[in-house]
Formats: structure tokens, C-alpha cells, sequence
């Protein structure tokens, strides 16, 4: 991938994940409120920000799931792609492998 694929990215990625950040904002206090009920929320109340990456990473792979089971996106049985992300100074974009 090139600098560019990054700047598309962006570009396309920008409006869903405002979406999201506003649904996550809406059910603010629901989500505190199930870290402060759980067992390691008692124990490690400032624990907040890693049950939440949690609770995201969770969200998302149910989201995939639902997209995919409805017929919007399709999963590959025998290949997946890998991305990272970089950005060194001025120049960034995406390392690929399949």
C-alpha cells in the first residue's frame, strides 16, 4: 500500500467513527455503570479506559458479525488481510500482508 491508501482511509473512515464515538457518548452512563457492577470494577474502580477498550474491541467483532450474517459485508473463509498503520514525520500509510 502506498501514503495515499492511508488519506482514503481517513477520508472514508472520518463520518462512521463520529458515528460511533456518539453512540458510545450516548450510552455513557450505562457503559460506567456496568464497569462500576462488575467484579473487577469494585476491585480496580480506575480501571475504567481498559474495560472500555475492551467493551469496543467487543462491539466491533459483534458488529462484523451482524454485517456479515445480514449479507452487507462478506468474510473470506481461507484469507485475511493484516494492516498496520504508520506514521513517521510527514509520511504515513498502510503496511499490508496477506
Amino acid at each position: 500500500m502506498v501514503p495515499s491508501d492511508s488519506a482514503k482511509w481517513s477520508e472514508t473512515s472520518d463520518i462512521p467513527a463520529e458515528y460511533l464515538c456518539q453512540c458510545f457518548e450516548e450510552q455513557e452512563d450505562s457503559i460506567k455503570s456496568l464497569h462500576t457492577d462488575l467484579k473487577s470494577g469494585q476491585y480496580a474502580p480506575h480501571s475504567l479506559g481498559e474495560f472500555f477498550c475492551w467493551y469496543a474491541h467487543i462491539a466491533y467483532a459483534s458488529a462484523i458479525e451482524i454485517l456479515e450474517s445480514k449479507g452487507v459485508i462478506s468474510i473470506p473463509s481461507s484469507r485475511f488481510q493484516a494492516a498496520v498503520w504508520y506514521r513517521e514525520r510527514h509520511n504515513e500509510g498502510m503496511l499490508s500482508e496477506l
